[in-house]
């Protein structure tokens, strides 16, 4: 695939790259190429839990798969409506919000936590600074 060339798939664009599949009889074809070279043939494909995506969705779309794949094998955020920008994962007991943004965000952090990094004492929500500022949070 050139740069900036795309290939239209059921329901979006791909980019950067795209593969011609097969399906072995085994696996399900959710999605398929429409038009150009590939048309026809599988864009994704599930088996079980697993799935193949022989082209790179577009944003939009990507996020929507992702979703809908963590859906379905029960996986859910740490922290629930959190801004594109922030960020938010476990490790052991700690909780770590990391904002991406160029503006600082308050986030949602029920109950009560200490900031391991500042030692504040956090309720309920945390404000976390601008591009690249964290709050390690333990309850």
């Amino acid at each position: 695939m050139e740069a900036g060339e795309t290939v239209t798939c059921e329901g979006f664009h791909g980019m950067l790259w795209s593969e011609e599949l097969e399906a072995d009889g085994t696996a399900e074809e959710t999605v398929r190429y429409k038009g150009g070279q590939l048309d026809g043939l599988p864009a994704v494909l599930r088996k079980g839990r697993a799935w193949y995506v022989s082209t790179l969705p577009e944003p939009e779309a990507l996020r929507g798969a992702l979703a809908r794949s963590a859906s379905a094998a029960s996986v859910r955020p740490v922290l629930d409506g959190l801004p594109e920008q922030v960020e938010a994962v476990r490790r052991g007991g700690v909780l770590f919000v990391l904002n991406h943004g160029l503006e600082p965000v308050t986030v949602d952090v029920p109950g009560t936590h200490r900031d391991l990094l500042t030692g504040a004492a956090v309720t309920d929500r945390v404000t976390v600074g601008r591009y690249a500022a964290v709050a390690a949070l333990r309850p």
